[in-house]
């Protein structure tokens, strides 16, 4: 499993989701491959591409919201599936961008 400090620097990275809850990060465990223990490559990918450090609830929202890039799916669910690729991935976040203001 990975260490607090492995986690700290792969957070800092913007590999790895850590969402701060009083004076700890919790890191969601969709991220983390059971089988190898360690950070699912799409995830890190998409980590990054969201900058999740500077805006982890963003991040967090992101992969638990239905997108209309990925037709209507949350990207949680296709991870779990092993659908969610890095294009779906900037796809998802070019669309969303394009919406804000």
């Amino acid at each position: 499993m990975l260490s607090l400090y492995r986690g700290n620097d792969i957070r800092r990275a913007h590999e790895l989701l850590g969402v701060k809850i009083g004076n700890q990060y919790r890191y969601p465990k969709f991220q983390i491959d059971p089988m190898r223990q360690q950070i699912r490559p799409i995830v890190a990918y998409a980590n990054r591409q969201l900058e999740c450090d500077a805006d982890p609830w963003g991040t967090l929202d992101w992969w638990y919201r239905a997108d209309e890039g990925l037709e209507d799916r949350r990207p949680i669910d296709m991870v779990e599936s092993g659908e969610l690729t890095e294009d779906l991935v900037d796809l998802a976040i070019q669309l969303g961008q394009q919406g804000m203001v």
